[in-house]
């Protein structure tokens, strides 16, 4: 077995054809390639932000319960609280107990003589309390503290009206919001939020069963010493074994962009939030030349990861053990995505393009929202080809090696 062989392209296409068929009678590698990222992708991005609004919802429309201590300070402050909806006073004789047991949502201290100090337009200093760790209390807070603001700001109209002043003198500089960034940018925009991160997941672990199968899934069946005994030398078998395992990384990424696309034709506002803009086309957010470089970008990082998972597969003696070994190694995409996840992409440093993973996380962000910088990209693609070299030569050295082939 150890004797060299030629190295013969036919072989890599036997070996790969080979692996192909094994791969397509897989059920988990099925369920990896396509069923979990066509399936998962549209419920994790319809369901969360669904889940989310609908929490949100039930903590804005639960009535907020304030205790008020010294409320025979200011009357008419209470007075002004319990006509609001949404906030009811309630007096208690331990309000920082009753705010721990969650009877109450927030305290309102009133300070003693409060009506005198406003009839006498001097600063009367209220406290406001409230649970952090409770989000109907901090609720409570917002509410109040808007509540507080229109009382205060009818205060000081009564005052400027006392005096004959117009209360429209406190805004000398009345101003308006308008957003300029057009709407495929926007969408470019929600969309960088979480497409690199879910194609980088699925670039890097959509070819991990195949990868597994076709190493320790051998050694197990008993089916790799027949392999290595046919013409094909080790480096043609790892090659055809190798692409194979890329194919299947790149079809689950595809799939995985197919459930994105699927999302937003089905519900746009779940990616883009409410009022997003229906008329965006997708060739409009992704036309060709975008396209292509995440295609590129993608080839690259299921390239690398690829060959680790081989070579990694190829040293667990059985299906179990592989499992345990490649698992942690979505890790080494999920910490950069969410380190990418809120970059500008404006200002992503030099160097990020000269780290594996990192810079093909950051310009798939730049492809998103309409920035190809061809620099970044050639600087993205060379650090993932040295990776992909590095990567598939230590997996052919693996192979080559009797104690990992058959370490039981």
């Amino acid at each position: 077995m150890k004797g060299r062989r030629d190295f013969d392209w036919r072989h890599v296409g036997v070996v790969f054809r080979k692996e192909l068929l094994d791969t397509t009678r897989d059920r988990r590698t099925w369920l990896a390639m396509i069923i979990m990222p066509l399936l998962l992708v549209p419920l994790l991005l319809l369901a969360m932000p669904t889940i989310m609004a609908q929490h949100l919802e039930r903590v804005q429309e639960t009535p907020v319960a304030v205790a008020v201590v010294g409320a025979e300070h200011y009357p008419d402050l209470v007075a002004f609280l319990d006509g609001r909806d949404g906030v009811n006073t309630v007096q208690l004789e331990d309000p920082v107990a009753g705010l721990a047991e969650r009877a109450v949502h927030a305290i309102l201290y009133l300070p003693e003589g409060m009506g005198a100090a406003v009839a006498g337009e001097t600063p009367a200093q209220l406290r406001l309390a409230f649970d952090a760790s409770d989000e109907f209390s901090t609720a409570a807070r917002d509410r109040l503290a808007a509540a507080l603001g229109e009382f205060a700001g009818r205060v000081v109209a009564d005052r400027l009206a006392a005096r004959g002043l117009d209360p429209a003198i406190l805004n000398p500089f009345p101003w308006s919001l308008e957003n300029l960034a057009p709407p495929q940018r926007m969408v470019g925009f929600a969309l960088g939020m979480v497409m690199p991160m879910l194609l980088a997941i699925w670039a890097s672990t959509g070819g991990m069963y195949a990868a597994i199968d076709g190493a320790a899934g051998e050694k197990e069946r008993g089916t790799l010493e027949p392999l290595l005994s046919t013409p094909a030398s080790r480096t043609a078998i790892v090659i055809g074994k190798y692409l194979a395992v890329v194919l299947t990384s790149v079809l689950a990424s595809t799939v995985s962009l197919l459930g994105m696309v699927l999302t937003f034709l089905i519900r746009p506002a779940a990616l883009l939030g409410p009022g997003a803009d229906l008329q965006v086309r997708l060739a409009e957010i992704l036309p060709a030349p975008a396209a292509g470089v995440i295609l590129l970008v993608v080839l690259g990082l299921a390239g690398m990861f690829s060959a680790l998972q081989l070579a990694i597969s190829l040293y667990a003696r059985s299906f179990r053990e592989a499992q345990t070994y490649l698992s942690p190694l979505s890790f080494v995409v999920i910490f950069p995505a969410i380190f990418t996840q809120f970059l500008p992409v404006e200002h992503v440093p030099e160097w990020f393009f000269f780290v594996p993973v990192l810079g093909s996380l950051a310009v798939l962000k730049e492809v998103l929202v309409g920035i190809i910088d061809l620099e970044h990209i050639a600087m993205t693609l060379a650090v993932s080809a040295v990776g992909i070299r590095f990567a598939l030569a230590f997996a052919v050295a693996c192979f080559r090696k009797e104690r990992v082939l058959f370490r039981t």
